[in-house]
């Protein structure tokens, strides 16, 4: 009996592969970018001989390197055009801008952790030297008046502040 579901994933498997073997749909999305990565790498490496050529000629026309507003219509001074960008090139800058995104977050994170800690580590001293002030007992087991004096002329003084 024919099963449908069996043959196209034979289909399938003969086509990509496994993961495992190194012919999976990644493999070939890598293979795909690195194809585009070489011929970018020929195509900048053509423009380099074809100006190194085009330099050592012995008619060299005069270059004007400090352009002032007056020498804007010089016949000598080109108009920058802006090259377009490969899709590699695009691809690559988006992924170093996500780079430096998580790493404005992760540095972001880790002041926002190490301020609660700091603002958490004055709160717990304060929280003891109060507990030590109120918890101070006499010999005979009664309470010292004196930090719980000291505490209320505190809270007073804050509150003349405020």
């Amino acid at each position: 009996m024919f099963n449908k579901r069996e043959y196209y994933n034979q289909k399938l498997k003969s086509t990509y592969g496994s993961q495992n073997t190194g012919h999976g749909l990644d493999d070939h999305q890598k293979k795909k970018i690195m194809r585009q990565f070489e011929r970018l790498k020929k195509k900048e490496l053509k423009k380099e001989a074809a100006q190194t050529t085009q330099g050592s000629g012995d008619n060299v026309e005069p270059c004007v390197d400090s352009a002032s507003p007056s020498d804007e219509h010089s016949p000598f001074t080109q108009p920058v055009q802006k090259k377009k960008k490969w899709s590699m090139q695009r691809a690559r800058a988006s992924y170093h801008l996500q780079i430096e995104k998580k790493k404005e977050r992760e540095e972001h994170y880790q002041n926002k952790k190490r301020e609660i800690e700091e603002a958490n580590k004055k709160y717990k001293e304060k929280r003891l030297q109060r507990f030590k002030k109120l918890s101070k007992k006499t010999n005979k087991g009664q309470p010292v008046m004196s930090g719980r004096i000291e505490l209320m002329l505190e809270q007073l003084e804050n509150e003349m502040k405020e």
